[in-house]
């Protein structure tokens, strides 16, 4: 039987209904996993944000579910929880202590096509020899620049953290800035986050050439893409995507998924042609992956600005609010 010759990890949270679609559409794979190479990581239930909401706690079946479908792998409960980025953070550390110099990484709500982990593979191998290529994928979390008509094998700039291979050289690199990310979502006061000395320590690690201009959203995928970004790595897709989103609104909702796991597809065409492709459209990838980073920044900075501007607004007409009521109470004396 033909293995994914690759560590894979997952994360997985409170919604078994989740958990078992992508656990049966990786079982159903072309290319097998290799349950020996295979860790599964289970947010805990305590100081989650279904606790705060009165919801029950699913991890102990999230984690039988696990078990059951891959017996061999390593399952691993949280007692208490992590959060999404603190828990991709232990997954990936735990993944690449191996020595592999990949690692796939599967977060629970996206539904994978028995294709998948092949075409993953190919994908690994056509970059392989690019040491500037950090991340590969054979889906894409938001619309970027893959519109380009460069046909069904094809290679596009990526964006996104839910179904993805990593080479380990980028996560050595970015691991104190995400570790030191994850410390600061982690704090209770850091309820409205925006740019200030935290997100300078963040970005010290990033980029010396964009200090201060990293991370203007405590958001765990802006946070890695830019950091991918600003250090010359690269993420590459290819079309068409084989695996499907089914939780939009993020991995700790409570969205339940209506969808059956996909039963039959193609993968890209073999061919050396692919390699020949990829070596092809490397500068242009890495132009489009410029514009991109440029276009999404000047984005966030701009909500970032009129969010700023809506602040003093708000705050000298309270300010002024204030004044008359004080003036009303205490009326000047003639």
């Amino acid at each position: 039987m033909e293995m994914f010759g690759y560590p894979i990890g997952i994360q997985l949270f409170n919604r078994p209904e989740y958990a078992e679609k992508l656990l049966v559409s990786l079982k159903q794979q072309k290319l097998k996993a290799d349950q020996e190479k295979l860790s599964i990581f289970v947010d805990g239930f305590p100081g989650s944000v279904y606790e705060s909401r009165g919801l029950a706690d699913k991890s102990t079946e999230v984690k039988k579910l696990a078990s059951y479908y891959f017996p061999k792998a390593n399952v691993i409960g949280w007692e208490r929880n992590l959060g999404i980025a603190a828990l991709h953070v232990e997954l990936q550390k735990s993944i690449f202590s191996t020595g592999s110099e990949w690692g796939a990484f599967f977060e629970e709500d996206v539904v994978l096509e028995p294709a998948y982990l092949d075409e993953l593979s190919k994908l690994i191998e056509i970059v392989h020899d690019f040491q500037q290529i950090g991340k590969v994928a054979c889906f894409q979390i938001l619309p970027s620049l893959s519109h380009l008509p460069r046909g069904y094998d094809g290679f596009y700039p990526g964006r996104g953290t839910k179904a993805f291979a990593e080479r380990k050289k980028l996560f050595d690199k970015k691991l104190p800035m995400l570790e030191e990310f994850v410390n600061i979502i982690g704090k209770p006061d850091l309820n409205h986050p925006s740019i200030d000395k935290d997100s300078l320590k963040i970005a010290t690690f990033a980029s010396r050439n964009f200090l201060g201009q990293l991370i203007p959203t405590m958001d765990h995928d802006i946070a890695t893409d830019f950091f991918l970004r600003f250090n010359d790595f690269l993420h590459i897709v290819s079309r068409p995507y084989l695996a499907t989103d089914i939780g939009f609104q993020g991995v700790h909702n409570s969205v339940t998924p209506k969808i059956t796991v996909p039963q039959t597809t193609s993968s890209a065409n073999e061919s050396e042609s692919r390699i020949l492709s990829f070596r092809k459209s490397i500068d242009l990838i890495t132009q489009e992956s410029e514009v991109y980073a440029v276009l999404s920044y000047k984005k966030i900075m701009d909500g970032y600005y009129i969010s700023q501007s809506t602040k003093k607004m708000l705050k000298q007409i309270l300010q002024n609010a204030f004044r008359r009521v004080k003036m009303l109470l205490n009326p000047v004396k003639s």
